[in-house]
């Protein structure tokens, strides 16, 4: 029998993600509205002076939420793209559930480390760009 707790935990995850998207108010720095959360404040930002390659991905999440997508692209290209992915992964998770087939496809299973490369390359992209357009 195959298991389901991949998709359940996928599918939990993702709503997760959403609501609490919805709950937050985006940040009008363009970076920090994790703090809402109670997290601290990026080290990297604070020491380096420059922001890390995740600084902006929760406030362009929220703002891809609220249907602000020039916004969510400008503050953080990856985070519009992680937003993207989190939004379809509740249909893929249920359509997985209902047929009965495995969340992860069989080539990603196998393939899974050019998922991690490209997903990497694209923050590393993303990441420059925020820097070029970051002031402090």
């Amino acid at each position: 029998m195959l298991p389901r707790w991949p998709s359940i935990l996928m599918l939990s995850g993702s709503l997760g993600a959403i609501a609490a998207a919805f709950i937050l108010e985006p940040d009008p720095r363009g970076f920090g509205t994790h703090e809402q959360l109670w997290l601290p404040p990026c080290g990297f930002l604070e020491t380096m002076g420059k922001p890390c390659p995740l600084c902006g991905v929760t406030t362009s999440f929220c703002h891809l939420l609220r249907g602000h997508l020039l916004t969510s692209l400008m503050l953080h290209p990856f985070g519009t793209l992680f937003g993207l992915c989190v939004l379809v992964v509740p249909f893929v998770a249920v359509l997985a559930l209902k047929h009965r087939r495995p969340f992860f496809p069989t080539w990603l299973l196998h393939q899974w480390h050019w998922a991690v490369l490209s997903g990497g390359f694209l923050l590393a992209i993303s990441w420059c760009y925020t820097i070029a357009r970051y002031t402090r």
